[in-house]
C-alpha cells in the first residue's frame, strides 16, 4: 500500500526531500511554481538558499526515478511517473 511504501521512504530521503514528495503527491498532479512549491515545502523558514529547491529536486530523481518529478518549462513542477 502507499502507505507501508511511504515508511520504507522515510528512512531512505531527508526531510526536504520527503516534504518535496509530499508537496508533489497532495498536488495530485497540477502544475505547481518553483514559488508555490518553495513555499509548501519550506513555508516560513528564512534563508533557503535559492537553488535548494532545485537540489532537492535533482536529489529526488535521483534516488527513486528519473521521471519522479516533471519539468514543465516555464511553468513548473509537477509529479511525473507513478510511484
Amino acid at each position: 500500500t502507499t502507505e507501508i511504501y511511504t515508511l520504507s521512504l522515510h528512512d531512505a530521503l531527508p526531510i526536504w526531500e520527503m516534504a518535496l514528495l509530499l508537496a508533489l503527491l497532495q498536488s495530485q498532479g497540477r502544475l505547481l511554481t518553483a514559488d508555490q512549491l518553495a513555499d509548501r515545502v519550506y513555508g516560513w523558514m528564512d534563508g533557503v538558499e535559492s537553488n535548494a529547491l532545485t537540489v532537492h529536486i535533482h536529489n529526488l530523481r535521483r534516488k527513486l526515478d528519473s521521471r519522479i518529478v516533471e519539468t514543465v518549462r516555464g511553468g513548473g513542477y509537477r509529479l511525473g511517473a507513478p510511484l
